[in-house]
């Protein structure tokens, strides 16, 4: 995936969250190093795009350093963290939702699972059972009525 093909996908998933956001366009002046988008919604992100496993150069991290010394948000985004980045621009509304949904996806597995074992345990028992007895018959079979 190139930088470009990345950044479309980071400013979709911006618009869909609700974001303001901003890069600057190849071949306007910039600051060398200045971060490639600032995004603003209830909070200010500065974000480095880097593909291929690239690492911010010099000036880069110049930017970013004194960015995150003055107290902002300040990130390296990659493709692979596609859905870390998602996660994080969703809103308080979308993200509280998507928590509901999984708290009651856990509830439903946890109650598979308890019903699962109930079974487990009812098997067991009818097993042992059927055993015990298949004991008892060879006892008397035997005419052994105390085992020690």
């Amino acid at each position: 995936m190139s930088e470009d093909e990345f950044q479309k996908i980071i400013e979709n998933l911006a618009k869909k969250h609700g974001w303001l956001y901003y890069h600057v366009p190849y071949g306007v002046p910039r600051p060398a190093g200045f971060p490639d988008l600032v995004l603003v919604r209830d909070k200010v992100l500065f974000r480095e795009l880097k593909v291929k496993n690239r690492d911010p150069k010099r000036k880069q991290k110049e930017w970013l350093r004194k960015l995150k010394e003055a107290g902002c948000d300040v990130e390296i985004w990659r493709p692979s963290d596609l859905k870390k980045i998602e996660e994080e621009l969703e809103c308080p509304q979308e993200k509280a939702k998507r928590l509901r949904k999984k708290e009651q996806e856990l509830r439903k597995k946890e109650q598979e699972l308890n019903d699962l074992r109930i079974n487990i345990e009812a098997e067991i028992e009818a097993r042992l059972e059927e055993e015990w007895e298949r004991i008892e018959r060879i006892k008397q079979d035997l005419g052994i009525e105390h085992y020690h």
